[in-house]
């Protein structure tokens, strides 16, 4: 569980300022599982033996900060946001034999800023809305080598039907590309994505 606080202030009826900051969330993740060990001797007889793992393993995040920026005009909304995060402050704090690799964190991870825009604009007439946005996700992750940073485009719409009800969809579009020079490989990776829902209003 994590902590959010946030301020939002007005200079004019049609813009907002907003800034936000998150608290270090702790992490807990408990690990279950079996650890079989299978050996086969010269003179042909064999050992098996099967022992269970339980592992707890706790961590915290660090603090994130944003600032946003909103106009909204009769017929156009426009908004937008930029969030940093120091990841070299991501700390393990249990089990023990996993506190030596805090060390090691600044060298493996970086600061990030994510950038965040979108724009709707609403055609009353027939009271449709049109969407489209783009974003800028850098992976916090340094030994990967990465060349070009996460970005997504967004496109999307929706429809209000009988004044209660909206249908809404998106399409996600998103790609980034790492190297690895020491094995002289490069990947690229692509997302697509459909997104559909009914809203109703009461």
């Amino acid at each position: 569980m994590g902590i959010k606080l946030g301020l939002t202030y007005s200079p004019y009826t049609f813009a907002k300022l907003s800034a936000t900051a998150d608290f270090p969330l702790g992490i807990t993740i408990n690990e279950h599982g079996t650890t079989r060990t299978e050996s086969l001797f010269v003179e042909g007889s064999a050992y098996h033996e099967d022992s269970g793992v339980v592992e707890e393993y706790s961590l915290s995040y660090p603090f994130t900060f944003g600032f946003g920026a909103n106009l909204n005009f009769m017929f156009l909304n426009v908004a937008g946001d930029v969030v940093y995060t120091d990841w070299r402050q991501l700390e393990y704090k249990k089990p023990n034999w996993m506190l030596a690799e805090n060390k090691y964190i600044t060298d493996s991870y970086r600061s990030t800023w994510t950038y965040k825009i979108g724009v709707e604009g609403i055609v009353p007439i027939i009271g449709v809305s049109l969407r489209a946005g783009y974003a800028k996700s850098p992976i916090p992750y340094i030994d990967d080598q990465i060349t070009d940073d996460r970005e997504y485009v967004t496109f999307g719409g929706g429809v209000l039907l009988a004044k209660l009800m909206s249908l809404d969809f998106a399409a996600v579009f998103s790609g980034w590309e790492k190297e690895n020079s020491t094995r002289n490989l490069t990947e690229k990776y692509k997302l697509t994505k459909f997104v559909a829902g009914l809203s109703y209003r009461f």
